[in-house]
């Protein structure tokens, strides 16, 4: 499995650096985004997700954000480069040394928050993309449209049954409590549609040229691409296709692969910076967190 992700990689690396060849590196580099407000709004899209996690875990395992963010991004890094939940499975080791807790107990924090976080993920880029179809908002042939409505709400619902019938048994696959679990499907809710904005945002400031019709579809092809369960890096993957498309969106190509490189070279920059920075430096001091007892009958 892990040859297989290698060699998808390096033909995606390779397939990527010719399309970029085919462009024109000048052009490519020369279209890199100068103005400040791109990179203040991708700090803010690095960081949104550790930490919306952060208020999470503060509220299931009283563990201070400050604990708890290099973990968190930390878990970022191994899910993203080795395999998928790979990075709960480091968080979980993590809360054993650092938060003074059951393992069981942690364990089903970390369960229940993978199963809300897919559940409202899969829902919401549901209503968003149904949302931006059936508004017009999505650049794309006006056939394909046609064929792929029936498909796209055959999938909403059967995403929203599968969301249903776990809120019916959730029981038997949930361990928290009712008001854990509303809390972090707002969390989570809040978080998957600042991602949005933010994202949205980030691009319209790099190439204000282009039209607001034409980073929604961009961001419909994201959606998709995110959401494909095991596949490897998903930035290039997203990449590609961002290029494939380009003149189908309305975004000039050079413009668009200069944002698109920037974003994948400061992601990894920034990962590796944090992972090494964390990996040597325990803020956290090597004590555990002091957990309030109450916090084990609110779950």
């Amino acid at each position: 499995m892990k040859g297989l992700s290698l060699v998808f990689t390096i033909g995606l690396v390779v397939y990527l650096a010719r399309q970029l060849g085919e462009i024109g590196w000048g052009e490519v580099f020369t279209s890199i985004p100068r103005t400040p407000w791109f990179y203040l709004l991708y700090a803010g899209f690095y960081l949104c997700a550790p930490l919306c996690e952060s208020v999470i875990f503060r509220l299931l395992w009283d563990c201070p954000a400050r604990r708890s963010l290099p973990a968190l991004i930390k878990k970022r890094v191994y899910s993203r480069y080795l395999l998928d939940y790979s990075g709960e499975a480091y968080l979980y080791l993590w809360a054993r040394r650092s938060v003074d807790l059951p393992d069981r107990y942690l364990l089903h924090g970390i369960k229940d928050n993978i199963i809300i976080s897919s559940s409202t993920s899969l829902l919401i880029g549901m209503v968003v993309l149904l949302g931006l179809l059936y508004g017009g908002q999505i650049a794309l042939p006006e056939r394909l449209l046609q064929q792929d409505a029936v498909y796209v709400a055959a999938a909403a619902v059967a995403g929203g049954s599968v969301v249903l019938l776990g809120i019916r048994f959730r029981r038997r696959l949930l361990s928290l409590s009712r008001s854990a679990l509303v809390s972090l499907v707002g969390l989570h809710a809040l978080r998957l549609v600042g991602l949005m904005v933010l994202q949205v945002m980030m691009w319209a400031t790099a190439v204000p040229s282009a039209s607001l019709k034409s980073w929604l579809s961009l961001l419909s092809i994201e959606g998709v691409i995110s959401r494909i369960p095991f596949l490897p890096s998903r930035d290039f993957v997203f990449m590609g296709t961002g290029l494939e498309v380009s003149g189908g969106i309305g975004v000039a190509l050079p413009a668009l692969a200069g944002v698109l490189l920037t974003i994948s070279v400061l992601e990894k920059l920034l990962n590796l910076v944090f992972f090494a920075f964390f990996s040597f430096v325990r803020p956290d001091g090597g004590e555990k967190v002091e957990v309030d007892p109450a916090v084990l009958d609110e779950g």
